[in-house]
């Protein structure tokens, strides 16, 4: 199972966090990538939540990494790993793109501090219990 950017289920996400309980302000990365594993589970069965410590948190699929804090998807990329490519709008999202918050975590000053910074990745997985 894929997830593409443009999927309804960002929309969703987007009113569950924000518009339903009016929220203007964005979330911390942290909050975020738990919020958005939770949701992943509903697709996937394994997801990952990549943490640099007191640097950044983002979501891993096991093929792109998802920052919607920043409102952005990497295709075919690992945090914090260099070589960063081209992001892609989560338009659900959009909003909370900055070009300087974005290069306080993917400039290749960042991604070397975060390199040396404790990295924890989270694995989750889908468990179906019977009744």
């Amino acid at each position: 199972m894929s997830i593409s950017k443009d999927d309804a289920f960002f929309d969703h996400l987007y009113h569950c966090l924000y518009t339903h309980r009016q929220v203007n302000k964005a979330f911390k990365c942290y909050v975020l990538s738990g919020v958005l594993c939770s949701f992943f589970l509903k697709h996937f069965s394994t997801v990952f939540i990549i943490d640099a410590e007191d640097h950044h948190s983002v979501v891993y699929d096991g093929k792109n990494t998802w920052d919607i804090s920043l409102g952005i998807v990497f295709n075919n990329y690992k945090y914090p790993l260099n070589n960063v490519p081209k992001p892609d709008i989560i338009p659900a999202f959009a909003e909370f793109y900055d070009l300087d918050i974005f290069n306080k975590y993917y400039s290749k000053e960042s991604l070397s501090f975060a390199q040396k910074q404790r990295i924890t990745v989270k694995k989750m997985q889908k468990h179906e219990i019977q009744s």
